[in-house]
């Protein structure tokens, strides 16, 4: 159901399964469902102020863990989060490569500990957790997982500032992301790589090779939407980049306003908090 876009059905069906549960099995469900609940975005607010809750788990059951990796996101969307405390709970989840091992490459959890660990500068254990999504990804076949594994690539080459590295991963990324469905889940991924991408081609000083493919990303994905609005910040970036403060202006208030309408703020930069 969430693949085919019908993402309050979705909800619906797994509250109906937690129905009489209250043990390991009610508190995955409840995982899932806060997660699915994350790409509709009147279920949205609830559901990360619930992901919130998780946070006082220790982690040591696999439905645990998911369900950390599920505060550390919330955490990161969260205005008054931190950075160390986000990263610590994305630290937990991972449980030195328990999550991907239980999970595999293709779990959500793996990216709801990726978005803390990347704006929190954790870019060592971002590396490692990439390696394992890789090797996971190709002994499953896994087209999302070897995206995920590409995109992180990407964002750890750009930190370091190794562009040509950068660009090659993200643009497999690009490429894998653009034969994906296009489901929320997918879409609001491939909205991803293309942000990464473009703004290590804008500091490559490759302006032109940014716009068209943030062009090409705005044909596939809406921008007005949450699912694509990791791309309006972006062209907020190539319109800096290009002398155009006044569109830059305008791109990053309607992102803005798309992260407010949903109830989170995006990071999108290295954290400067404890």
């Amino acid at each position: 159901l969430t693949i085919s876009a019908d993402t309050h059905a979705a909800v619906d069906a797994v509250d109906r399964a937690m129905d009489g549960l209250d043990d390991e099995r009610r508190l995955r469900l409840e995982v899932e469902r806060v997660t699915t609940a994350l790409y509709a975005a009147d279920l949205a607010p609830a559901a990360q102020a619930r992901m919130l809750d998780f946070a006082t788990l220790s982690g040591s059951t696999p439905a645990e863990r998911i369900a950390l990796a599920n505060a550390a996101l919330a955490t990161a969307f969260s205005p008054v989060g931190t950075s160390g405390d986000a990263c610590e709970l994305a630290r937990r989840a991972l449980a030195d490569g328990q999550l991907v091992a239980e999970q595999g490459c293709d779990s959500a959890a793996i990216g709801q500990c990726l978005y803390p660990l990347t704006f929190g500068g954790e870019f060592e254990l971002i590396e490692r957790t990439g390696e394992e999504i890789r090797a996971d990804a190709q002994r499953r076949g896994s087209a999302f997982g070897l995206m995920t594994a590409s995109l992180v690539g990407c964002m750890v080459n750009a930190d370091r500032g190794e562009l040509d590295q950068a660009i090659a991963d993200g643009e497999v990324a690009w490429r894998i992301a653009a034969e994906l469905p296009r489901a929320p889940v997918m879409l609001r991924w491939g909205a991803a790589v293309a942000r990464f991408l473009a703004e290590a081609q804008i500091e490559r000083g490759e302006t032109g090779s940014a716009k068209e493919l943030l062009t090409e990303a705005a044909d596939a994905i809406d921008l007005d939407g949450p699912d694509g609005n990791l791309c309006r910040h972006a062209l907020g970036l190539l319109a800096l980049a290009t002398g155009e403060p006044d569109v830059a202006l305008r791109e990053f208030t309607a992102y803005g306003a798309v992260c407010q309408a949903v109830g989170y703020e995006e990071r999108n930069s290295r954290w400067r908090l404890g």
